[in-house]
């Protein structure tokens, strides 16, 4: 019983839950769309290059491409 209240439970979670892989030059903030009463607001860490991040729908994720760019 405690298994099927938990996956009843889970099921909004997981269904809508992101992925993203960051490139080799890029790095990534977490916002989170709620209220800041709620815990909402801009995440203090940062996702480093190369990793793939899995969030829930009420968080956003802000990426920042950091590479080298040639100027001619």
């Amino acid at each position: 019983m405690k298994r099927v209240l938990f996956l009843l439970l889970a099921v909004p979670f997981i269904m809508g839950c992101q992925v993203k892989k960051m490139g080799s030059t890029e790095v990534g903030v977490m916002v989170t769309n709620l209220p800041p009463s709620l815990g909402g607001g801009i995440s203090e860490i940062v996702i480093p290059s190369g990793k793939v991040k899995i969030y829930p729908w009420f968080k956003d994720l802000y990426t920042v491409d950091t590479g080298v760019k040639a100027m001619s």
